[in-house]
């Protein structure tokens, strides 16, 4: 029989909740992934020790290091921790003016950071059956720790991994990727590589061979609709889903209310969960999606 695993959404006890804490970290690399997409390393020491995949951080992404513009501070997912090496690293579109300021920092620049924020991915001590992950677009930023990670515990011939992108070009560390699982598949909405379609429909197929669907844990981050696919297929076949909403976080630590979503509630219709605590990865059957 097949484990029972249970990924509880977070409650919402503040004692519950990671505070995160006020860093200043050096950049060590800085790599143009494409054009308008970069990847920053970090030296952060305390950071790489303290961080789970899925968690967070959020990043003053001034230019003269003033505290006032942009006023507010952006949320990156950790894309890798490496804490033997004290490494931290993010990847990032370049899509305002906040993002490309922190695009335009170099080597030896500091940035400003508050982290490791939100509720990461729910891994198992232990687990006989496999996991399948689910990538969209820019969601592989925080999938890869994940990947890592599982791969570590539990040994690459357990993880499969899906990645659903536009076009060929937007595949991104496809070597890295496909190294540590043992199947890696691409669906292209313009056919120009591996599978022509939506990666939903990529996942219905292989959720329909998979030997033992209970087994299976499967783990999602990308564009919400994308997202709510995947839950929807993942709630036919009774899978076990996890998924990392992306939404828009102004302050990072629950005060604003700008990154809530709607959730299951045991006693009313629904509440609001506040994604950068409560989340930003949830129990996708607690959603309630619309």
């Amino acid at each position: 029989m097949a484990e029972q695993f249970v990924h509880h959404l977070p409650n919402k006890q503040e004692a519950d909740i990671p505070k995160g804490k006020l860093f200043e970290c050096r950049i060590i690399d800085q790599e143009m992934v494409l054009p308008h997409i970069r990847r920053l390393i970090l030296d952060a020491q305390e950071l790489a020790q303290k961080c789970i995949p899925g968690q967070f951080v959020h990043v003053l992404c001034n230019k003269f290091r003033q505290f006032y513009d942009p006023l507010l501070r952006r949320p990156f997912s950790i894309h890798f921790a490496d804490p033997e090496a004290g490494h931290v690293s993010i990847l990032f579109d370049i899509r305002g003016r906040g993002t490309k300021m922190l695009a335009d920092k170099t080597i030896g620049d500091m940035i400003d950071l508050i982290g490791p924020l939100g509720h990461g991915f729910a891994i198992p001590d232990s687990w006989s059956g496999s996991f399948l992950l689910v990538g969209g677009g820019m969601g592989i930023a925080p999938l890869y720790f994940l990947l890592r990670t599982l791969e570590k515990r539990f040994g690459k011939e357990k993880i499969k991994f899906l990645l659903g992108v536009k076009t060929s070009n937007m595949i991104l560390y496809r070597d890295q990727f496909e190294k540590c699982c043992s199947e890696y598949l691409v669906s292209t909405e313009d056919g120009s590589y591996g599978y022509q379609g939506m990666v939903t429909d990529l996942l219905k197929e292989r959720v329909e061979t998979l030997d033992n669907k209970l087994g299976c844990l499967v783990y999602a981050c990308g564009p919400m609709q994308m997202l709510k696919e995947v839950a929807k297929i993942c709630h036919h076949h009774n899978l076990n889903c996890q998924i990392s909403v992306e939404t828009k976080m102004a302050c990072g630590v629950g005060a604003c209310m700008s990154c809530v979503i709607k959730v299951h509630d045991t006693n009313l219709e629904y509440r609001y969960a506040r994604a950068c605590v409560e989340g930003p990865v949830f129990d996708s059957n607690k959603i309630k999606w619309e």
